[in-house]
């Protein structure tokens, strides 16, 4: 999995550098925040209430004209599917890693001086997940998904998902010099998770660079 996080970054830097290019602006975040993620359905019966994780990570736009531009998302949470039932010092944390190409819709404020840019954007992503336990290692079928309130979150992840991305913010650019601050509120819709979806909800903040006219 660091190889994938190695991949998808390089993939992110090489997109900012052959886009910036030929770009008139982009801007490269640094970012935080929390992401609720709701409830799942499990297939055997009952629900499973999980716990909002951190998440962090980077988020760099390429501007195609004035109000429109791509963005690349990468998010990485080291706690990411944790049921309320389940300890934190009982099981082995499962990790993952958001990747999602958006297009953005800008309105830029530019009468007070430093640009404010409201945005929307929108796009589609892949989420894998992971931890350092061999499946092969558990017999889950005696406690997930039979008996929601004792699953363990080793039984939680799913691999590499397909995910439905959109939200909308506001960016603070050029404050001093290309430093400013972005953010953020977000939807995450994962639509196939043990045949149900999955539907995040995260708020994002963090350092904005902004380079280009």
């Amino acid at each position: 999995m660091k190889n994938l996080a190695l991949k998808l970054s390089l993939c992110l830097l090489m997109v900012l550098a052959l886009g910036g290019a030929q770009a008139s602006a982009h801007d490269f975040a640094i970012v935080a925040g929390w992401a609720n993620p709701g409830g799942l359905n499990l297939e055997g019966g009952g629900r499973v209430g999980l716990i909002g994780p951190p998440i962090y990570g980077a988020v760099g736009t390429i501007s195609i004209t004035p109000r429109f531009g791509i963005e690349n998302r990468l998010i990485f949470s080291h706690d990411f599917l944790r049921p309320q039932s389940v300890d934190s010092t009982t099981t082995e944390e499962i990790k993952s890693f958001n990747y999602s190409l958006n297009g953005v819709i800008d309105l830029p404020i530019e009468r007070f001086g430093p640009s404010v840019t409201p945005f929307f954007s929108g796009g589609v992503g892949l989420v894998t997940t992971w931890n350092g336990v061999d499946d092969n290692d558990f017999d889950g079928d005696e406690v997930f998904p039979a008996d929601p309130n004792l699953a363990v979150a080793e039984r939680m992840k799913f691999g590499t998902q397909f995910a439905i991305s959109y939200g909308a913010g506001i960016k603070f650019e050029r404050l001093a010099g290309p430093l400013g601050f972005r953010i953020e509120g977000r939807g995450l819709t994962l639509p196939n998770i043990r045949n149900d979806e999955l539907h995040f909800f995260e708020i994002l903040g963090g350092v904005l660079f902004t380079f280009g006219e």
